[in-house]
């Protein structure tokens, strides 16, 4: 990954290339192939002496995740199963043909009849063996495994999840309503396991979360964790966001027929189909933003590592973090006032993670960080911060929303940049549409797919003076 986005970097480069290499330095903190490795030494689980392990991986970090467990495990690896996205097979081993890797391509975000077809081989490869197994779980691992329930085709459940997304519902609210639509999900994937449980072997899952809190049944839906939501609790998801009637009717027919009680609920924690599976996160987003904030110490001794884990529409929580700068510097008072520009000379930098939501009302394209970006510099533009600063927001994926870009890398001349090119940007966020206006200017971050995810980062940094940015 490179050390600076691309485009030119306007007229900030210094505090714009120092939050692209603070990025940089998150991603290493939880790369997958070290997290695993790391992992596996330190638990034990699988002592050298014993039989074979089986791996099965899945998400976007499954082929990383898997080269680091052939690190560890070397020759007692056995069988090997890989679902991720096609961008990640360069991660995979070099070995991987003599080491018998079966890798199958997936589709992300948007469910496939392949990913449906890789679903069913991992049900098989699940129940196939006695032998002990590893499971690498990462985020994506969802919409890579899109096993429709009986009664409901791949293109209703995707239909619903989208219904879902454009309404503004949270992960945790669309996973509710995945998991009753779905096979795996929810700690169903276990129910394919019971040949081995039932022979006492090993089931070790390793998690990379994506989702802040660490919440292991919302990493992937939790397909070997207990679910603490019913088809009741799918059915008032759907009622909240106005979906219920506008789902396909086999979706509505077959969460009311859950709810009556006529089909089996996912597993619930502490279930006794559960029993044998041990999980241990290796990677999240709060290892990712530590990092981040050890990195901006060292040459910015005033330092906010924001524990509150961004979540709600983009455009509110970059409204808050913006106060949360804005307050700080002395711009404006606990209460909300205006004081002014400040020349405190001391610089201020600002951590945070999370995952954001937008509720899509426009036609443009964007995503979440992107939109968080480009609504940032409007209300620091609004507040009048009088300080040079830069705001990085990415996924730590390299992916926001249906773009290239893993997200937006906007300074204080941002909006300048952008009027002084005949665009608008408040109109542009109205419309979604802040990748067009962001990349026109230069200030979107391109990095490609990075073999992680942990959520969404937040880096912004707010320099001494003009002159101390232009240095």
């Amino acid at each position: 990954m490179s050390d600076a986005p691309r485009g030119r970097l306007g007229p900030l480069p210094r505090l714009r290339r120092q939050a692209a290499a603070i990025f940089d330095h998150a991603l290493d903190a939880v790369e997958p192939r070290r997290s695993v490795s790391r992992a596996l030494e330190g638990t034990g689980v699988f002592a050298a002496e014993g039989g074979p392990v089986d791996v099965l991986a899945f998400g976007k970090a499954a082929p990383a995740m898997t080269a680091g467990a052939i690190d560890e495990l070397e020759e007692r690896v056995g069988g090997v199963l890989v679902v991720s996205p096609e961008s990640g097979r360069a991660q995979l081993p070099c070995e991987s043909e003599r080491l018998g890797i079966r890798w199958l391509p997936s589709d992300h975000p948007v469910p496939s009849e392949r990913g449906e077809r890789a679903a069913c081989s991992v049900e098989t490869f699940c129940s196939s063996s006695r032998d002990d197994l590893l499971v690498l779980v990462s985020g994506g691992g969802s919409a890579l495994l899109p096993a429709p329930a009986e009664g409901v085709s791949l293109t209703e459940k995707s239909a619903t999840a989208s219904l879902l997304m454009e309404a503004g519902a949270s992960i945790d609210e669309l996973n509710v309503v995945r998991k009753h639509l779905s096979r795996l999900k929810g700690g169903q994937m276990t129910r394919h396991l019971r040949p081995r449980l039932q022979a006492h072997s090993k089931v070790l899952v390793l998690v990379l979360s994506d989702v802040v809190g660490d919440d292991l049944s919302v990493v992937a839906s939790g397909p070997l964790v207990g679910d603490p939501s019913t088809f009741a609790d799918a059915l008032d998801v759907l009622e909240r966001r106005a979906c219920l009637e506008r789902v396909p009717v086999r979706v509505r027919q077959r969460l009311e027929a859950g709810a009556r009680g006529d089909i089996l609920d996912t597993p619930s924690p502490g279930s006794e189909e559960l029993a044998g599976v041990e999980h241990l996160i290796v990677g999240g987003n709060e290892i990712a933003r530590t990092a981040a904030a050890v990195k901006v110490r060292g040459d910015w001794p005033k330092v906010v590592d924001v524990d509150v884990p961004l979540s709600g529409e983009a455009r509110a929580a970059a409204g808050a973090l913006v106060l949360q700068v804005a307050e700080r510097l002395g711009a404006i008072t606990r209460s909300g006032t205006q004081t002014g520009p400040v020349a405190r000379r001391e610089p201020l930098a600002l951590v945070a993670g999370g995952e954001t939501t937008v509720t899509v009302r426009g036609s443009g394209r964007g995503g979440r960080n992107l939109e968080l970006s480009l609504a940032f510099a409007l209300e620091a533009e609004r507040l009048d911060l009088g300080r040079p600063w830069v705001l990085l927001s990415a996924g730590t994926d390299g992916v926001d929303g249906p773009t290239p870009a893993a997200g937006g890398l906007v300074d204080s001349e941002t909006l300048e940049r952008v009027r002084r090119a005949g665009l608008d940007p408040t109109a542009a966020l109205d419309d979604n549409d802040s990748y067009s206006v962001l990349d026109r200017v230069g200030d979107t971050l391109v990095t490609g797919p990075t073999g992680t995810n942990v959520a969404d980062l937040v880096i912004c940094l707010v320099g001494l003076d003009e002159e101390h940015a232009a240095r």
